[in-house]
């Protein structure tokens, strides 16, 4: 498996219907759980929300692909990409939720601290925003990609 689409086939098209998508469950409980346990912490809030806002927005695109993708084959090789990019920005959102909540924890003064927030802060704000327009693809469906006329190419 060497290329980027090839990896988002695997993930679409096997390991999102696996054990009854039981792994997108657990993934989605483990968002669930930093959510909580960083809502007690006023700090955390700029992190949190841009978080909950697209992992509720990655779980609405795979539950409508879940719907379709059984009876329309031609979808997965339309979206797959962009539903594997959405995909990994949640999953930075969510790795650098844990590293802001560690770096919460160190001494004000602390470089290390103000690094990681600053580097989460330039994360949710400038990369995070992306993962909407990739969901916005991948609600395009697969016809603007199986309806072009070859013939004119």
């Amino acid at each position: 498996e060497g290329t980027n689409h090839i990896q988002a086939l695997d993930l679409v098209g096997r390991k999102l219907p696996m054990h009854g998508g039981r792994l997108l469950r657990v993934f989605s409980d483990e968002i669930t759980n930093a959510i909580r346990d960083s809502a007690g912490t006023p700090e955390m809030a700029e992190f949190l929300e841009p978080l909950k806002a697209e992992a509720k927005r990655l779980t609405a695109t795979t539950m409508e692909l879940g719907g379709k993708l059984p009876t329309d084959p031609e979808l997965l090789g339309a979206i797959a990409s962009n539903y594997l990019n959405q995909f990994a920005l949640v999953t930075l959102a969510y790795v650098w939720v844990r590293e802001a909540k560690a770096a919460l924890g160190r001494p004000d003064g602390d470089p290390v601290r103000q690094s990681k927030l600053q580097c989460a802060r330039y994360y949710m704000q400038m990369v995070l925003p992306e993962a909407a327009a990739y969901a916005a693809k991948v609600a395009v469906g697969k016809g603007v990609v199986t309806d072009i006329d070859v013939d004119l190419l």
